[in-house]
């Protein structure tokens, strides 16, 4: 019979190690006996950082429950999805695009973080303008829009900043600056002076923690686009507070009754800008 080698152990050094192994069992029954009670995983709290986490556009899409006259089709304009109807399906150029990409196997594994190459070329010509030339090293393509400006917000501001957001506008400016302890000032879209920004009042809201001025052309939910002159009031500010502009001018290609979508980029050589 091996005798054990903790009796070779001389006994000040033996009286500490059964110590610490006492010690640890202990620690072990306490948490199996904590994990046999813990039946409820309901009662996990969430972080801080997920309660701050909250999207109004939620509250309002879920909570509508009228029923649809039968006399009548129910057409819901709460949600900016035309795919919900059936409208505006992907064209066969994409379907036929993604098949090919997908069968090929040429693209199967993980590609540039900022999107492939070829893409984003593609933006760049779509995009690009005399007055404001781009090039595919100035493209990052994102999972939607909502990313976009995600990476636009986290990419210039700190806890502790803040970035300017129209009111109304859309709620999900918030939603992306909360949860990192950014905190979104509204600016305000006047209705009752044809939609235009008060350039006035947002003046005041500016500091030296002001990293971002968003600006959305053609507006949402508003519908309002901004005339060339009121743009370039708005770059004299930026300019002269140093302010970059997060343009969101993605329903630039959609307006109606002759209005004229002016990227506000175009306007401007000296204001930076990032835009989705």
């Amino acid at each position: 019979m091996h005798p054990d080698p903790v009796d070779n152990i001389n006994h000040p050094v033996k009286a500490r190690l059964i110590s610490k192994l006492h010690n640890h069992e202990h620690v072990l029954r306490e948490m199996q006996r904590y994990s046999r009670s813990r039946k409820d995983w309901s009662a996990l709290p969430q972080s801080a950082h997920a309660a701050n986490t909250i999207n109004p556009i939620r509250r309002i899409a879920d909570a509508v429950t009228v029923a649809a006259n039968p006399n009548k089709s129910l057409i819901k304009l709460h949600l900016g999805d035309p795919t919900l109807t059936g409208a505006l399906p992907p064209s066969n150029v994409a379907v036929d695009a993604l098949v090919e990409a997908t069968t090929s196997h040429m693209f199967d594994g993980y590609g540039p973080a900022v999107g492939a190459l070829a893409a984003r070329e593609a933006v760049a010509a779509k995009y690009s303008h005399p007055e404001a030339p781009i090039n595919a090293d100035d493209v990052i393509l994102a999972s939607g829009c909502s990313h976009a400006l995600q990476m636009a917000i986290e990419g210039l501001a700190n806890p502790g900043d803040n970035i300017l957001i129209p009111q109304p506008g859309f709620p999900l400016y918030s939603t992306l600056c909360r949860p990192h302890g950014i905190e979104d000032r509204a600016y305000k879209v006047d209705m009752a002076n044809g939609g235009q920004i008060d350039l006035e009042y947002l003046e005041t809201l500016i500091d030296d923690r002001t990293q971002a001025l968003i600006v959305n052309n053609p507006g949402n939910p508003t519908g309002v686009v901004f005339s060339k002159e009121h743009l370039q009031d708005i770059l004299a500010l930026a300019s002269r507070h140093r302010l970059v502009i997060i343009a969101d001018e993605i329903y630039g290609d959609l307006t109606y009754d002759g209005a004229v979508f002016h990227p506000i980029a175009t306007l401007s050589p000296k204001v930076r800008f990032i835009f989705d």
